[in-house]
């Protein structure tokens, strides 16, 4: 649930996931944009991601998104910011303009990042290359090969020629690296691309986009299979801009699960075949961004970053937050997202500052009220109280433990017994009086 006094307009129908995600990871002036987990043989989880600037600028500058951030954390909640795993190429290279969109996997104790490249001063948007990086202790990352070492087939993918905007040309999208062992196949690559102009199904070139897929025997020489999931690139929806991104793939209970971020959040299909997702019936999950969803000792979690997980639109927070962290649940074959932690008594301090009171609703009828205390982590020793219009303190049970939002501590009560009428909300925090008005219908 959502806690606001008025509907977001690009909020889909039904949908209030900011309730579900705890805000885990910040980076003071920074972001976190695309990213993967793995854990080292150290124990800890080592987190890689695009690491940018907040500005006022474009975020597609040459001065950003130029390192891949690295961070770890014991436990998933609590992470150490430390110096970046990768930085920009040689200059000539391609990817001496912009790393980004990393994804680590582990083979007989190395580490493989596969990582994008962009050229420098031919423009962002210019050419996408998919590169190789090999660690020994998931610290120190050394380029494996200066070329790429696999591009999508010319014969279906959209493709910049030579020379365009000054550059080398090559794959106009190929990004976004998620990769699995299998047994059949070796290694499966999946990555994001787009489709160039097909007589046999009549579109103009980039109007349809792909998760597409390639496979190696030794992770290294790939064997390009074309797109797995097509759609088309934009939407109907609130946030238009439909092209499949940030792949992930698993296989459970003999099903292969192949999620993606598409419009205003995350979906999924399911297929028996691994390299086959099309023709399947699509879900969706979440209003989240570029998610990992992954297993850790029989417990499934997932991620989102870079926004507000109630800016679907990408239109006032995108590109100024960290690492969102939610629960999954399984009906059946089906996920659900869920809280964390719904007991007060295991909850992580938040990064930001109390900034004040939340009702919803607002007004109200009588029934369960719930108060949103903006960037607070606990319920303070004074505690949270409710007053009517003459100062009369009214005591309110709580329906709930309180639970951690992304916005802060959620508090909720039960007004069933309170007449209608003007009340007043109020938390002492240790250092000033911040209050609100209710009113009960």
């Amino acid at each position: 649930m959502l806690f606001i006094t008025a509907p977001l307009f690009s909020q889909p129908t039904n949908r209030n996931d900011s309730a579900l995600f705890r805000y885990v990871f910040d980076i003071p002036g920074g972001y976190v944009n695309d990213h993967c987990l793995i854990q080292g043989t150290d124990g800890l989880w080592h987190l890689y991601f695009i690491e940018g600037t907040v500005s006022n600028e474009i975020w597609y500058r040459d001065s950003n998104q130029i390192i891949i951030g690295h961070a770890t954390s014991p436990d998933l909640l609590n992470w150490k910011h430390l110096e970046p795993a990768l930085r920009l190429g040689p200059p000539g290279t391609l990817d001496a303009g912009h790393v980004t969109a990393p994804y680590v996997i582990e083979f007989n104790g190395q580490y493989y990042m596969y990582y994008v490249g962009k050229e420098a001063g031919v423009g962002y948007f210019a050419g996408e290359h998919m590169m190789l990086a090999i660690s020994n202790d998931l610290y120190t990352w050394q380029r494996h090969f200066t070329s790429p070492i696999m591009a999508p087939d010319t014969a279906w993918a959209s493709y910049h020629p030579k020379g365009y905007l000054g550059g080398s040309g090559g794959p106009v999208s190929c990004r976004d690296a998620h990769v699995i062992a299998h047994p059949e196949y070796g290694w499966i690559l999946y990555y994001v691309a787009r489709l160039k102009a097909d007589p046999n199904r009549p579109s103009s070139d980039q109007e349809y986009s792909c998760v597409a897929a390639a496979t190696s025997p030794d992770r290294t020489h790939w064997t390009d299979r074309g797109p797995v999931l097509t759609r088309k690139t934009s939407g109907t929806e609130e946030f238009t801009y439909a092209h499949p991104e940030s792949p992930c793939v698993f296989q459970k209970d003999g099903l292969w699960y192949l999620f993606w971020k598409g419009g205003n959040g995350t979906r999924y299909v399911i297929s028996d075949n691994p390299l086959d997702f099309n023709d399947r019936s699509e879900y969706f999950l979440a209003t989240s961004h570029a998610s990992e969803i992954f297993d850790w000792q029989g417990t499934w979690f997932i991620t989102s970053c870079s926004r507000d997980i109630n800016d679907i639109t990408h239109s006032f927070s995108d590109r100024t937050r960290g690492l969102f962290l939610a629960g999954i649940e399984w009906e059946g074959r089906y996920p659900t997202v869920v809280p964390l932690q719904r007991s007060g008594a295991d909850i992580q301090e938040y990064h930001q500052p109390f900034s004040g009171i939340t009702i919803w609703p607002n007004p109200a009828e009588n029934g369960t009220l719930r108060i949103l205390l903006q960037g607070m982590h606990k319920i303070p020793a004074d505690g949270l109280t409710v007053a009517d219009i003459v100062g009369r303190n009214i005591p309110l049970q709580p329906s709930a433990d309180p639970y951690l939002t992304a916005d802060g501590l959620v508090v909720e009560l039960d007004a069933e017994k309170l007449r209608a009428g003007i009340y007043v909300v109020q938390v002492h925090d240790g250092n000033r009086l911040v209050a609100t008005m209710l009113t009960l219908r």
